[in-house]
């Protein structure tokens, strides 16, 4: 790195540290446990994540000049093989740009099932050397459905200008794409140029019938060209479409003169039948020439035949851009704020909100996302890009956060609020420019000031009694500011309604499953060992469950129950505790696990634990422990919000008790089975993904 780029690095480090005060709380705090090289090294790690810093991906280029090499793509030719996409190649007559287009689809797509064609305008001399520079390569001389009908084998067809160079994993997304969403019928990649800036992110077209690449020249790694979406139309060169659609439209409409406006009338086309045309960003090539895009005859002809359509669906020239982009102008639009994209993973109220924003996505809803530490973390950011949510990160929305609430807001209907100490930066700002007509759902996820308020009855240090003070004071100005609250358990509903009688107060399921229940199939009693605990040490009220069962119950449990052992599980496990793992040999401390092997925990433990001595809110722990029908002994803290549950789970706070409902439940097999038979219909009744989509619908409505 030069001297001048540490320069620039430092500069945007000092910037991000000044809008994120917690960035720098944690540089000072690895300074002094680690060193300030530690510290460093955290902070570029972390700068690292943010995402579209300041620099332009150069793509993967290919010589334009046809070699020696002869290019052997080896896909089947046999009649019987399968054939799932073929790619046709439009050859301008320029053998260079051809035989390097071919070379960087041989370079770059590793699939099997597919074929090659090419078409064009190579003349008889440059036709046969490109025979002879190929192998398994047809040579055709249209691309007519009639054609290709009779020529081509693919579901799919993938036409590409030979001004195209693929990048790695281009067809790759696009198949992804088009085998995910059943009504995808145009899909198309981001468009780069060789300098790396951006030929668009899909395309607009106008009221008037003219049209322009969304962001040309601007930096594609920017967050708005990044998720999935709908666009008016897909640049002519590169698009995959079903075949079937393309026989039953009838191929491109040559009464066009111009390509651009063959594909934007495509996309009508397509779009007339029930199908969408779909922008996906992480399929990328790069186009080695310019977009052109201008032809008023045939903008002309365009507006001619579907002036009714582009009247409804389209607005007028350059007015909302961001309306425009991702063809949202008839969607609501919601925005979502918490503290970082949902790691859905790791922690409950991750789980809950990734789950609402599936919802929210189905009930039709155009989603943008705002993670208050601006990180672009991985695998998160891209899953929600994925579901065609646009997330916000990077170091220019560090700085213009402020700017960015300002000139978007007023598109947004809904403005959903995550966490006191998250929304309180933003509850002022959103409520000087919102709209009139937009309302603000605010969802602490818990009552802090009642959880803190419980640590300090619990510890009696007087610092949790001040800290309660304040969360209330905080938490009062958001109900107070917000229009609609939304909160996990009727008991801190209630609390609201107390304090705050004119608000509407409404009561939502913080965990629901959008599949089928992840019921453990194994119901044998005796196959089942151990005891488990699920749940992030970051969220304090987890660390004290622990140490509180380890101080006082464990023993106890050790010692009636010979051989049984103790699996703790959850992000940022302290010291002290896999302190205690390395001394008892009976307590397996396993830290993080992925979903994947925390199902097969669930698969094999026989009781679940949630001794929770303060807290609010519904316990992620107690609800996952159901959903996989791992019977349960929990306080009275652990079952809030629960409904029904002592019908569903043994109760105690004591620590005499709680050790005698955990021997009991793990020795007493009619008990055991007992519990379990009843969480599938639980499960149905209250955690039911459909079930809490209705709620939504029913409170976005309202």
């Amino acid at each position: 790195m030069s001297l001048r780029d540490r320069f620039h690095f430092l500069l945007n480090l000092l910037r991000y540290v000044k809008h994120n005060p917690n960035m720098l709380k944690r540089f000072i705090r690895t300074s002094k446990e680690r060193g300030v090289f530690s510290a460093i090294k955290e902070a570029v790690d972390h700068l690292g994540r943010i995402g579209a810093i300041n620099y332009l991906p150069k793509p993967i280029l290919i010589k334009g000049e046809s070699s020696s090499d002869v290019l052997d793509f080896n896909y089947p030719s046999s009649p019987e093989a399968t054939i799932e996409t073929t790619i046709i190649v439009n050859s301008s007559g320029s053998i260079k740009l051809t035989y390097s287009s071919l070379k960087a689809i041989l370079k770059h797509t590793s699939i099997k099932g597919i074929e090659v064609f090419v078409s064009g305008k190579l003349s008889p001399e440059e036709l046969n050397r490109l025979k002879n520079l190929t192998r398994d390569v047809r040579f055709i001389g249209g691309t007519s459905p009639e054609k290709l009908e009779n020529l081509a084998r693919g579901r799919y067809l993938v036409f590409l200008d030979d001004h195209v160079q693929v990048q790695p994993q281009w067809l790759e997304e696009l198949l992804r794409t088009v085998r995910s969403q059943s009504r995808a019928g145009i899909i198309g990649p981001k468009v780069i140029y060789p300098n790396g800036r951006l030929g668009e992110a899909g395309g607009i077209v106008w009221r008037d019938g003219s049209s322009c690449g969304y962001g040309e020249g601007d930096n594609p790694e920017k967050p708005e060209y990044n998720y999935l979406k709908e666009a008016d139309y897909i640049s002519k060169s590169c698009f995959l479409i079903r075949r079937e659609l393309w026989s039953e439209i009838g191929g491109l409409d040559e009464t066009y003169n111009s390509d651009h406006y063959k594909i934007v009338d495509l996309a009508f086309k397509v779009r007339e039948r029930g199908y969408e045309v779909i922008y996906q960003p992480r399929s990328v090539v790069a186009y080695l020439g310019s977009l052109k895009r201008k032809n008023q005859e045939d903008r002309d002809t365009l507006l001619s035949r579907w002036d009714k359509v582009l009247e409804r669906d389209h607005l007028p020239r350059g007015k909302h851009i961001f309306l425009a982009r991702d063809r949202s102008v008839n969607r609501d639009h919601i925005l979502i704020i918490d503290r970082c994209v949902p790691r859905f993973d790791q922690d409950a109220g991750s789980k809950t909100i990734f789950q609402w924003i599936k919802i929210f996505r189905d009930l039709g809803m155009q989603i943008t996302f705002i993670g208050d530490d601006l990180l672009r973390q991985e695998p998160y950011t891209s899953t929600l890009q994925d579901m065609g949510v646009e997330v916000i990160y990077g170091l220019w929305y560090a700085d213009n956060w402020r700017k960015y609430i300002r000139e978007k807001l007023s598109y947004f209907n809904f403005i959903l609020l995550n966490r006191a100490i998250i929304s309180i930066k933003y509850i002022d700002l959103i409520r000087e420019h919102k709209p009139p007509q937009s309302k603000i759902l605010y969802y602490p996820h818990d009552l802090s000031f009642v959880r803190v308020e419980r640590e300090y009855r619990f510890t009696r240090d007087k610092k949790w009694l001040r800290e309660a003070n304040k969360l209330r004071s905080l938490e009062y100005k958001l109900i107070q500011g917000s229009d609609v609250i939304l909160l996990p358990s009727e008991e801190e509903a209630n609390i609201v309604r107390e304090a705050f009688p004119e608000k509407s107060t409404i009561t939502v399921p913080p965990f629901i499953y959008d599949e089928e229940f992840p019921i453990s199939k194994n119901d044998n009693f005796d196959s089942r060992e151990g005891i488990l605990f699920v749940g992030g040490f970051r969220h304090r009220p987890n660390y004290h469950a622990v140490m509180w069962f380890l101080n006082e119950i464990w023993g106890k449990v050790k010692r009636e129950i010979p051989e049984v052992r103790f699996y703790i599980v959850g992000s940022a496990v302290p010291k002290e505790i896999r302190e205690i793992g390395r001394k008892d040999e009976r307590v397996k401390v396993l830290g993080f696990v992925s979903e994947e092997e925390l199902k097969e925990i669930y698969d094999r433990v026989r009781v679940v634990i949630a001794p929770l001595t303060y807290g609010a809110g519904v316990k992620g722990k107690v609800v996952e422990a159901i959903a996989y029908g791992v019977p349960l002994v929990s306080t009275s803290i652990g079952a809030e919000g629960i409904k029904e549950a002592s019908d569903i789970m043994l109760i105690a706070d004591s620590p005499e008790d709680f050790a005698n409902e955990v021997i009991r439940l793990y020795e007493n097999r009619k008990l055991w089975e007992k519990l379990r038979s009843r969480y599938p219909k639980y499960s149905e009744r209250y955690l039911s993904y459909e079930r809490a989509k209705k709620l939504f619908k029913e409170i976005l409505k309202g």
